[in-house]
């Protein structure tokens, strides 16, 4: 049964004596097991929202270097940052060729 379903079971099925709710033990029991069903569901995207925020905070920080004290860097310009250094390190790397055979001809010629 959906939650929607249950809130709408909830809603039609109890009844009230002189102010106090009266709800049947069964539908008592499946709302507790949908309340655990969302605190489970919610602690998983709270840590699921800390890891992406930590993958940001240090995707920023490697790429602009560390903050100065007391503040964070934006995450707003990373994917152009990003992009930028790639293009720069393609550019060397064409400049260079490849950086495997640039160090074993270095090696031969320092030894």
């Amino acid at each position: 049964m959906s939650n929607e379903e249950l809130i709408a079971r909830a809603r039609k099925s109890y009844r009230s004596l002189d102010g106090v709710v009266v709800v049947s033990p069964q539908l008592l029991s499946d709302l507790a097991d949908a309340l655990e069903a969302a605190e489970a569901d919610i602690s998983e995207y709270v840590e699921l929202a800390d890891r992406q925020s930590g993958l940001l905070r240090d995707t920023a920080i490697a790429l602009h270097g560390p903050p100065p004290a007391l503040t964070l860097w934006s995450h707003h310009d990373l994917p152009e940052l990003a992009m930028a250094m790639k293009s720069e390190r393609d550019a060397v790397l064409t400049i260079l060729g490849d950086p495997i055979r640039l160090r074993a001809i270095l090696a031969k010629a320092t030894s």
